[in-house]
């Protein structure tokens, strides 16, 4: 009886053990899987913000195509003014 009895007390404080460790690795999994959350959402926001970029750099790329190509006008005008003027100098000549 004695030895059922020792036997039953270790059989118990084993179980305990790993009752313990049961609850410790199932709280590690929880954890995981939070920084596995928020891992995702991470990758999802890196993700959408790559995306913004790539549309600002069009938008960049469109507004530089236009500012050139209305430098091109000014320059143009500029020109025009100037080719006026002298025509305007030779005929008062």
């Amino acid at each position: 009886v004695d030895d059922l009895e020792k036997s039953r007390n270790e059989l118990a404080v084993e179980n305990n053990q790993l009752k313990e460790r049961h609850e410790v690795l199932k709280s590690r999994l929880e954890e995981l899987k939070s920084e596995s959350e928020d891992k995702q959402t991470f990758e999802d926001e890196l993700r959408e913000q790559v995306e913004r970029v790539q549309d600002l750099e069009k938008v960049r790329h469109e507004l530089v195509v236009e500012n050139n190509h209305l430098q091109e006008k000014w320059t143009s005008s500029i020109a025009d003014i100037g080719n006026m003027q002298e025509q305007v100098r030779t005929k008062k000549c």
